[in-house]
């Protein structure tokens, strides 16, 4: 899962200094982040600890220091440039599509920028509105799309 390292970081060491994991609000508060980054933030926090056999962090509980070593350690050995703009995918996604050997799809850039669905669309969307892009997906993308569309 592909995270901001800054905020990952921050995270990381607010609660490496706390005995339970505060609940969502007061970590969002605390941290200048939306509750939305936390839940994102704790979600890769626990898919490290999943690999690693260790327990999930779940607001009110405990916090072990097998859990936290466990996550720096992670932390120490991610790349420090892995983050990405939406300018930068937009771009990345621009060629992809340019390029004729692969057909691209929703599924296929999520998983490639490790990002939501809706983040695709909204950069789909951007690159729509510039003069020079021209959408080359799949037949069954474009009326997926057109079908999303109608129902916004």
């Amino acid at each position: 899962m592909q995270v901001s390292n800054m905020n990952y970081a921050k995270f990381i060491n607010y609660i490496a200094t706390q005995e339970l994991l505060p609940n969502v609000q007061t970590m969002a508060n605390r941290l200048n982040l939306s509750s939305r980054k936390i839940y994102y933030l704790l979600q890769a926090a626990n898919s490290d600890l999943r690999s690693s056999n260790q327990p999930f962090l779940v607001p009110s509980t405990k916090i072990s220091d097998s859990q936290i070593s466990v996550l720096k350690n992670k932390l120490s050995h991610a790349p420090s440039d892995e983050y990405l703009t939406s300018y930068e995918r937009q771009q990345i996604m621009d060629i992809c599509i340019a390029l004729p050997l692969k057909k691209w799809t929703l599924s296929a850039f999520q998983s490639l920028f490790d990002v939501s669905r809706n983040t695709v669309l909204r950069d789909i969307a951007d690159l729509k509105k510039r003069k020079n892009f021209v959408l080359n997906f799949l037949r069954k993308m474009v009326l997926s799309l057109r079908n999303l569309a109608m129902i916004y």
